[in-house]
This record gives structure tokens, sequence and C-alpha cells, in this order.
């Protein structure tokens, strides 16, 4: 999924992989949520990379979700549009 191993995954590689989780992740989180015949709109997810000063504020907000990945932080945040 990520590329030749003996050069390791690109960093859009990563990038793509990220959107792909957060494709999955909120899918079955609207489905669990709301149930199978809720219908949403749902954007394609973005990843980026983050001042310290937005994790603290998506944090304050009780809008982001964090866990370690290979021992890198990870966050993902759900908004409104």
């Amino acid at each position: 999924i990520l590329g030749d191993p003996e050069d390791g995954p690109s960093e859009e590689d990563c990038r793509d992989v990220f959107r792909e989780m957060g494709n999955v992740l909120a899918g079955n989180f609207v489905t669990e949520a709301f149930g199978e015949s809720k219908v949403f709109d749902l954007l394609n997810p973005s990843v980026s990379e983050v001042r310290i000063a937005d994790v603290e504020r998506l944090s304050s907000d009780n809008t982001l979700c964090s866990f370690l990945a290979d021992e890198h932080p990870v966050g993902i945040a759900y908004t409104e549009s």
C-alpha cells in the first residue's frame, strides 16, 4: 500500500493513506451514530500539518481525536460546513 519497502513511503503516499483512513472513519462514524438510512454529503478529507496553537484550539473545542501511529502523533478533527 505504501510503496517500495526499501525506499519507504513518500510523503504523498502517507497523505493518501490518511485521507483513506478519514473516509473509512467518517463513514463508520456516521453509520454508527445515525443509522444506515440517514444520508450525509461528506467532503473529501484533507491532510495537513498543523501548528501547536491549532491543536490546542481544536482540543478545547472537543473536535479533536488524537492517537499515536508508529510513535507519531495523529489528530483527526471533524467540522461542520
